[in-house]
């Protein structure tokens, strides 16, 4: 890496890291996004130190660690999105007098939209005469409120 290549850089990040300072109120991600700009600082400024140590003029053919978002964490995201929209739904029932007992509902993985719902009801609380209508209700609030068709809404008793 030559001097002026290096001279660019490290101005170039003070600079932002100066202006995305001055943009954020006080407050914690302040606080985060300037000690992310000061660790990127210090890796610009240790660039000639690494290259004295190894003996080469760049970080090309040094082992560094991959870093990527892993399956689990990405799963994790899944679940808590997974599981708001079932509570949203178990919340959205409750409020319209539905005897619900259970929500699941199954999320596509690419763009975490919800692809299909599984109502657990209280048999104990409709009479058989309304089953139907109810299951019906169910499923019109459901396909409603997600924006998914009535046919990926099972309703069934438990």
């Amino acid at each position: 890496m030559n001097f002026s290549a290096y001279a660019l850089s490290v101005f170039g990040v003070v600079t932002i890291s100066a202006i995305a300072e001055a943009m954020l109120s006080d407050g914690t991600l302040k606080k985060t996004a300037k000690t992310v700009f000061s660790l990127i600082i210090s890796m610009i400024l240790l660039t000639p130190v690494v290259a004295a140590v190894t003996g080469k003029e760049s970080f090309e053919g040094l082992e560094v660690a991959e870093f990527s978002v892993d399956e689990t964490f990405n799963g994790h995201i899944l679940d808590v999105g997974k599981k708001n929209y079932e509570n949203k739904a178990y919340e959205l029932l409750k409020e319209n007098d539905m005897p619900v007992k259970s929500v699941e509902c199954e999320v596509d993985g690419e763009s975490k939209k919800v692809v299909s719902f599984t109502i657990i009801y209280d048999e104990n609380g409709i009479n058989g005469d309304d089953e139907h209508t109810y299951i019906t209700e169910i499923k019109n609030i459901i396909s409603v409120a997600f924006g998914i068709g009535a046919e990926v809404v099972t309703v069934r008793g438990g």
